[in-house]
């Protein structure tokens, strides 16, 4: 539940992705929030995909405070690698041969977060 202070940052953002011609189509006619449990290189393991969409892939949803930065934020933050993680374990979780070496769809997608101009980019 959030607090009426935080639901309208929000549903800011929200209203930029909608508003966003490519994001429009990635966060529509897949699954969100969508749960992986499976035992990975050893380790048991859970991911929670932001939207799994069966064109594109794995979507991940981040928020930053600048759409200049974002590229850095990914690097700074490790989102490369949680994506890589997210690929690995859904492979297995589905049932697929190992996905060394190849490239599945999946895409980080920052949202600005500004109440005064919410704006939104793929970084892909």
């Amino acid at each position: 539940m959030l607090a009426e202070e935080q639901a309208g940052p929000v549903e800011a953002m929200a209203a930029a992705v909608r508003a966003h011609a490519l994001a429009s189509r990635l966060f529509t006619g897949g699954v969100a929030e969508g749960v992986a449990r499976m035992p990975y290189e050893g380790v048991a393991s859970q991911i929670r995909i932001d939207y799994l969409h069966p064109a594109y892939g794995i979507i991940d949803l981040k928020t930053t405070e600048s759409l200049d930065w974002f590229e850095s934020d990914c690097r700074k933050y490790g989102y490369i690698h949680q994506l890589a993680f997210y690929r690995g374990v859904l492979a297995l979780a589905a049932g697929m041969p190992s996905r060394h070496g190849r490239r599945d769809p999946a895409d980080l997608f920052g949202v600005r977060q500004s109440l005064e101009r919410p704006c939104s980019r793929r970084r892909g």
